[in-house]
């Protein structure tokens, strides 16, 4: 299965010419279920651009008809109807608002559910490969990208869109002679604007890549704020936030100006055409083919027309821009899961817990296996521990059981059952795992442990705590269960933080145990005792652990040596210990750092 990937360097290597028509699809898509708010705005920004071209057509009527003749009467029915018309383009222009932000509002909301479950969907995996400050400029960044799209460009753009072309229909059918002179101004524009608007697009391009880095530097820094303070590191990693800065500053200063020798030129093409019109509209009215009162209409409307398709193409530049930026997002949402569920998952009734791998290989890229030809069968109730030393695949394995990764070969099985072929919600909610670097919530210790079962009452998260030897420290912090841990649990202490994730899984009760190296920032005495009851609580359950202490795993039914990727050795503490084979050595090197340390 290929390994889902996102470019965040170079992004334009990674495709030959990004399709922005069809990004821009893209992002329509979000509006399909609100369809009939957005034919409500189509219609009343229809009917506010019929209403404002009928103003310049009474200007017209008033100076040709009503003033010569002075027909107070007349005059009084046009002030009645202007009014009428006023107060139609006010109400409505109300009431599309009240629609545009309903629509963009409840758009807004599904970009953001639909781009985090997206993440979820990618799994484990993604989040292996790919930093948070990256993945977090997804949402500072490209979804605030499309958000802004259809939140501010995409309206602007239909409304104006709408109010040009009545407009300009109106205009031609009052003089399609004098409407001509639209087209040198146009053509005017289109001699040097076209190289204003790439050159503004590709260095939109560059400013949001910029900002990505940027953004990821700026969470470094945060993250790691104790190790830059105790390897006094501070002004270094200030340097380089400083030169990312000033990188994306200098992009943003030739940006702008850019944007502003476009919008310079486009308003000499609309003066020059604006001079055109006034000497062809002299020439029309002296020979009678224009009247007056048509031709301050046709002045109004004019620019009126120049001044929507100013604004129209300006927004339209401005959202390729933001498309621009929307490239990377648009890509991520085609990722395709690495881990995918099947559409008709096999029933998995009450877990007994045998586990089979056969013939397992894996590997994080296709150029190498950490995992090689693994057969391993896993008895239920059985207590399994995998050693050996790190980077040789006891962990890869244990992310195979979860299906965090399936097998570039071989099957997991689960009760004879394959776990491709399984619900991951039944999968998942049938193994407890205690990591050895294990997520706390900021919030507080009581929140931190229910999460193992969210149905849990007080006396079952006290219970699971005193089995974790976590009650007692849990008791002297200052509100106790109800103390605010901090960020990832920063307040405690790593044995601390073990307890609680132990306590965690005992809460969920598992019918399969995973402990990767979970004990391993506990004390040795503490360490005995929170075995000890696990041993008891989980007794005829199906154990598997990947162990950093030896010594720890001697009552263990069977002991799996793993060195490159596969299985050296396998069989009891005992009997590996009398073939003084791989096992042997791993325990006497251990004994050896005790002794020197």
């Amino acid at each position: 299965m290929e390994q889902a990937t996102i470019k965040v360097r170079n992004q334009q290597r990674s495709i030959n010419k990004p399709n922005l028509m069809k990004i821009f699809w893209w992002t329509l898509t979000f509006l399909k279920p609100y369809r009939g708010l957005f034919v409500t705005s189509l219609c009343l920004g229809l009917m506010i651009a019929s209403a404002q071209i009928a103003i310049p057509k009474f200007i017209q009527v008033l100076v040709d008809g009503v003033l010569p003749s002075n027909d107070l009467l007349k005059y009084r029915e046009i002030l009645v109807v202007l009014t009428c018309v006023i107060a139609i383009v006010i109400i409505a222009t109300i009431l599309k608002h009240l629609t545009d932000r309903k629509m963009q509002e409840l758009v807004a909301g599904d970009m953001q559910i639909g781009v985090f479950q997206k993440m979820r969907s990618l799994g484990y995996s993604f989040y292996e490969k790919h930093p948070v400050g990256e993945i977090f400029s997804l949402f500072h960044t490209e979804v605030e990208a499309i958000q802004k799209i259809n939140r501010q460009y995409l309206p602007t753009i239909i409304q104006y869109a709408i109010t040009f072309s009545v407009t300009f229909i109106f205009i031609a059918m009052l003089n399609w002679q004098l409407s001509l002179v639209f087209i040198p101004g146009i053509l005017l524009y289109y001699l040097i604007g076209p190289y204003f608007e790439r050159k503004s697009a590709e260095y939109a391009k560059k400013l949001a890549d910029s900002h990505a880095v940027l953004n990821k530097k700026q969470y470094d820094s945060i993250s790691a704020m104790m190790e830059l303070r105790a390897y006094g590191q501070e002004k270094w990693n200030l340097d380089q936030l400083l030169e990312q800065d000033q990188k994306t500053a200098a992009i943003n200063v030739i940006f702008f100006k850019l944007i502003n020798y476009r919008g310079a030129f486009r308003r000499v093409a609309v003066y020059f055409s604006g001079i055109l019109m006034f000497i062809f509209g002299y020439y029309f009215i002296s020979k009678e083919l224009l009247t007056i009162g048509e031709f301050i209409a046709f002045t109004v409307l004019y620019y009126k027309v120049m001044f929507d398709l100013t604004i129209l193409i300006t927004n339209l530049t401005e959202q390729r821009v933001l498309l621009q930026q929307t490239i990377r997002l648009y890509q991520f949402t085609e990722l395709t899961p690495d881990v995918e569920e099947v559409e008709h998952p096999e029933e998995l009734p009450k877990v007994r817990g045998r586990i089979d791998f056969q013939d397992v290989c894996f590997g994080y890229t296709s150029s190498s296996d950490v995992v090689k030809n693994i057969n391993l069968s896993i008895q239920p109730g059985e207590k399994v521990a995998l050693v050996g030393t790190s980077g040789h695949g006891k962990s890869s394995l244990i992310k195979l059981l979860s299906r965090f990764y399936d097998p570039t070969e071989g099957a997991v099985y689960l009760d004879g059952i394959n776990l491709t072929r399984t619900s991951l919600k039944r999968l998942r909610e049938s193994i407890g795992y205690v990591f050895q670097e294990t997520y706390l919530y900021g919030g507080t210790v009581k929140e931190n442990i229910q999460f193992g079962n969210e149905n849990a009452v007080d006396g079952d998260i006290i219970a699971a705590a005193k089995a974790a030897k976590a009650h007692e420290f849990i008791m002297a912090l200052p509100e106790g269960y109800d103390t605010t841990i901090g960020e990832r649990g920063n307040k405690l202490s790593g044995g601390q933080r073990q307890r609680i994730a132990i306590a965690r899984m005992i809460l969920k009760n598992p019918a399969i145990v995973v402990l990767d190296e979970a004990t391993s920032a506990l004390d040795h005495e503490n360490e005995a005792e929170v075995k000890k009851a696990l041993d008891q609580l989980f007794k005829g359950r199906t154990m598997i652990a990947v162990a950093h202490r030896i010594s720890t795993i001697q009552d263990f039914d069977k002991v799996v040596v793993i060195e490159n990727g596969r299985i050296a050795e396998i069989g009891t503490y005992e009997s590996l210990l009398e073939k003084e084979g791989a096992f042997y050595q791993l325990l006497m090197g251990e004994k050896r750092n005790a002794a020197n340390a």
